[in-house]
């Protein structure tokens, strides 16, 4: 479970995956032990409920710690010391605090699926390479699965060895030697140009403000959980900037974004509907309101977007950021540095699945480089 800080020492809280609802928790050194404790979804019941822990003499103990993966994982697998199964367990709990609850429940998955029938119940201390390829060899063969799947067991093993590493369980990290058949991880955006153009115009023409601001947002290349998320803390009309936190970001940094003109007068225009007065920090951009919390599912209206602009071919929403990255790396010639930091990615490596090959740049640049020396070049 991933806690987050607030502006009161000693008290966090967690964002519930489906409901973006904020639990709060206590989190201290007392007595030379560490304190967790659940306090309430009321921040202002929390504080008291805090000062109360804080003040009192003793705490009693409790049986688990809040972030311990045993609550997901009891009775499931092996505990047989020293057995895979039980460095996983450990590993889960000494790391659950930095991941999001979807990386818990992915990597539950991937383990669960792929690794524990094979070699879960094995001692750490006996796996060789070959048992590790053993796994990557069933999942491509016996289950077939692609390689880009096999890649993400493959990390998952390597982080649980390396893991084991560091505390000196094994010698060394015989995950990391495992073999994965090379693939082509481009990203391919079937739509021409008019189509795009008539996607964006069928998102400027959206009655609904709320829907037509998400789309908005998508177009400029924010994934669909930050879209959703959003506070109006993280606007800066003043500097007309928006700010996606650490904990809202896939690449686990703060970005800063500023705004263009469109997305600007929009947001605006939403603001003076949104708050006669003062503006309240922590309410969420986009609430449904027939529950007042932040949508969790807009497949229906992503669905009837595509419909009023004529998409017949694949487009997921996830798909808007392919698009802007492809159009602007490959028509627009933007350096891809920059297309990397406008998607808020942790490496332009990831970014350079969009570029696509031209036989005509490397004679151009050569033609460049002759140009600017002076050398005579007749084709």
């Amino acid at each position: 479970m991933k806690l987050y800080p607030t502006k009161t020492a000693n008290l966090f809280y967690h964002v519930h995956a489906k409901t973006n609802e904020k639990t709060y928790y206590a989190r201290f050194r007392k007595d030379k032990r560490e304190i967790k404790r659940k306090l309430s979804t009321s921040l202002k019941q929390s504080k008291l409920l805090l000062k109360q822990l804080l003040e009192a003499d003793t705490i009693e103990k409790i049986d688990r710690q809040l972030n311990d993966i045993d609550n997901i994982l009891e009775n499931k697998l092996g505990n047989t010391k020293y057995s895979l199964n039980s460095m996983f367990k450990e590993y889960m709990n000494m790391t659950s605090s930095t991941q999001s609850e979807q990386e818990i429940r992915t990597k539950l998955s991937r383990y669960k699926l792929h690794i524990e029938p094979l070699i879960g119940q094995r001692s750490i201390k006996s796996l060789k390479y070959k048992d590790c390829q053993r796994v990557i060899n069933n999942a491509l063969e016996v289950k077939e699965l692609s390689p880009k799947t096999a890649k993400n067991i493959k990390a998952l093993l390597q982080s649980l060895f390396n893991y084991c590493f560091k505390n000196e369980y094994i010698d060394k990290n015989v995950a990391s030697f495992v073999e994965i058949p090379s693939f082509d991880n481009k990203v391919s955006i079937l739509l021409e140009l008019d189509e795009i153009k008539i996607l964006i115009e069928a998102i400027l023409n959206i009655e609904n403000d709320v829907y037509r601001l998400i789309f908005l947002f998508a177009l400029h290349g924010r994934r669909r959980s930050e879209i959703l998320s959003l506070q109006w803390y993280q606007i800066d009309f003043l500097n007309q900037e928006y700010k996606i936190p650490a904990q809202k970001n896939k690449s686990k940094k703060s970005d800063t974004h500023k705004m263009t003109g469109l997305l600007y007068n929009e947001l605006k225009a939403f603001f003076d509907k949104s708050f006669d007065n003062q503006m309240d920090l922590e309410k969420y951009l986009f609430l449904n309101p027939q529950t007042e919390k932040p949508y969790t599912d807009i497949r229906r209206y992503f669905l009837s977007l595509k419909e009023k602009a004529g998409i017949l071919k694949p487009f997921r929403f996830h798909d808007f950021r392919h698009l802007l990255a492809t159009v602007l790396i490959n028509q627009c010639h933007v350096p891809i540095e920059t297309v990397s930091y406008t998607l808020g990615h942790s490496s332009i490596e990831i970014t350079q699945r969009y570029v696509t090959k031209n036989s005509n740049l490397s004679k151009d640049s050569v033609n460049d480089f002759l140009d600017f020396i002076g050398v005579q070049n007749i084709s």
